[in-house]
């Protein structure tokens, strides 16, 4: 298999080990929101996952495009309390591309000031149940951080006019290298990062069996 496809379903692993992506469909109905949990400090990233934070923050995402009414609510807070020039548009993701979540969270974490001020608005109280605490952004950041590594690694590999095995192997390394780092760093999130890197083992030991990876 070639080296973007491995690294699609390493990431795909990992999304799947911490959001249900069928609410990513495009005829899914709004995520239902689960109830907040007592819990210890150290659980908290936990915590945010059994909520599925990156559902929520889909169907939040949503609910702001919604209407061009909202739309244009929305441009105004950036301008007027985030001093932003031009306004920028919340992204949605696809089911298929797990690079569009990626961008999905970064805008969302980028217009976090203006997303918090829409929701607490009196005439935004339907989507009240959505907002994100403290704790659930800083989940959504390590999801984001995460995800920016095979991204990175992406547009890198991408930006080769012809990669070759020489190129690609110590690609592979480097991109299980900084997985194992993330993981070091950020133990709270071993259960989303560790499937990932299981399978990009997994595409990795197999090129001992290939004469053509022994080679390069």
């Amino acid at each position: 298999r070639c080296f973007p496809h491995i690294v699609h379903l390493a990431v795909m692993a990992m999304v799947e080990a911490c959001t249900d992506m069928k609410h990513a469909e495009e005829t899914a109905q709004d995520f239902r929101v689960r109830a907040r949990r007592a819990h210890a400090e150290d659980e908290a990233f936990t915590a945010a996952l059994q909520r599925d934070v990156i559902a929520m923050s889909r169907t939040l995402i949503n609910k702001i495009r919604a209407s061009t009414q909202r739309r244009e609510k929305f441009n105004v807070i950036q301008q007027t309390e985030m001093q932003l020039p031009t306004p920028k548009q919340l992204l949605r993701d696809c089911a298929t591309r797990w690079s569009s979540l990626y961008l999905m969270l970064n805008r969302l974490i980028e217009l976090r000031p203006a997303v918090d001020i829409f929701i607490r608005h009196p005439q935004n109280r339907d989507i009240e149940a959505y907002a994100l605490e403290v704790e659930e952004w800083a989940a959504i950041k390590v999801i984001r951080d995460l995800l920016e590594i095979p991204y990175r690694f992406q547009q890198f590999v991408s930006s080769e006019t012809t990669p070759t095995l020489s190129f690609v192997i110590p690609a592979f390394e480097a991109l299980m290298s900084r997985l194992h780092l993330f993981k070091t760093d950020h133990p709270e999130a071993a259960s989303i990062i560790q499937p990932g890197i299981d399978k990009l083992c997994q595409y990795y030991d197999k090129t001992d069996d290939c004469r053509a990876y022994v080679l390069s």
